[in-house]
């Protein structure tokens, strides 16, 4: 259903279905009293500017980038802009008044949605906080060499590998229908993330309570990972170590090291406490696990409500 109601959004005419909050009457200030905006110090926040369609300090996040210097936050609308921003050796944040399923960055397959030229000192930080990149041909972000932090957000329909970055660190966000891996970095850190379709290009991956679908759904060297729950026909890691979760399909190397996992279905080397059953699911959009599942308290430490830990990334 989440899936459903984002593309819907995605097709709303901008000019229309707004907010009063987002209305071109109202005053779309970085520095207001409205209940989504930033909270209210007292003083203006200098690194702080208001980037809307309909009417704010920018039109556009290019106008921004242009009209302002050194690292600062730029505050998006409940809108969708339809731009290839570059940024030069800047450390920039893109933060949404709301949510990744309402402010949307198009780059309508006219290039990247993103690109990030970083410095020379290895400095610069792209952050996205709470917004959807899409229609990316190749990429949604285009950073090498550039650390990119991300939460709340969205990626899909984008052509090629979705973030490429020095490094990245993703927490509570979603990528689906995107050709190319979610990821191809160095260094990869995942909480939270659902990620439908090809996976990860890392030399070292840290993962924790997150969801992989699809053909190939790893493809790293060095592997951490815990909580989590992977669906797919694919190499996990060449090393590392996979603790409490649930693993379908998948064929990794001897060298990977399962603690209390499921593997079902595929080659996997069993660690302590770890067994091949399947899972049973009680569906497979979340792959949430049904009462009678194997894989309810069979993990290593405690859930929330004092009981052993449910394998995979979505306890019960």
């Amino acid at each position: 259903m989440g899936v459903v109601l984002l593309i819907l959004a995605a097709c709303r005419d901008p000019a229309v279905d707004e907010t009063a909050a987002d209305s071109p009457g109202d005053s779309d200030s970085a520095h207001d009293s409205r209940p989504d905006s930033p909270p209210d110090t007292g003083e203006a926040d200098p690194d702080l500017y208001s980037v809307c369609p309909l009417g704010g300090e920018f039109l556009s996040i290019q106008d921004a980038v242009h009209g302002t210097e050194g690292d600062v936050t730029f505050l998006l609308c409940n809108q969708q802009y339809f731009e290839n921003v570059v940024i030069d050796a800047r450390s920039i944040t893109l933060r949404s008044r709301a949510a990744g399923d309402t402010t949307f960055l198009d780059g309508q397959r006219r290039g990247s949605v993103i690109t990030v030229i970083g410095a020379s000192d290895g400095s610069t930080t792209l952050t996205l906080d709470g917004v959807s990149l899409m229609n990316g041909e190749p990429s949604a972000v285009d950073a090498p060499g550039v650390r990119v932090d991300v939460d709340r957000s969205w990626f899909y329909d984008n052509e090629g590998d979705v973030i490429v970055a020095g490094s990245a660190a993703v927490a509570g966000s979603h990528f689906h229908d995107n050709l190319g891996f979610a990821v191809r970095a160095p260094s990869v850190s995942l909480d939270g993330v659902e990620l439908l379709g090809p996976g990860l290009s890392a030399d070292a991956l840290v993962a924790t309570t997150s969801l992989w679908v699809g053909d190939g759904a790893f493809t790293t060297g060095e592997l951490t990972a815990e909580n989590v729950t992977l669906i797919g026909d694919g190499a996990v890691a060449a090393s590392g170590q996979v603790s409490n979760a649930i693993v379908v399909g998948a064929t990794p190397a001897d060298a990977v090291e399962y603690r209390y996992t499921d593997a079902y279905g595929g080659s996997v080397a069993l660690g302590e406490g770890s067994f091949s059953a399947d899972p049973l699911f009680a569906e497979t959009s979340t792959y949430t696990l049904t009462p009678s599942s194997p894989c309810v308290d069979a993990g290593e430490g405690t859930d929330d409500d004092g009981t052993p830990r449910d394998l995979g990334w979505a306890p019960i």
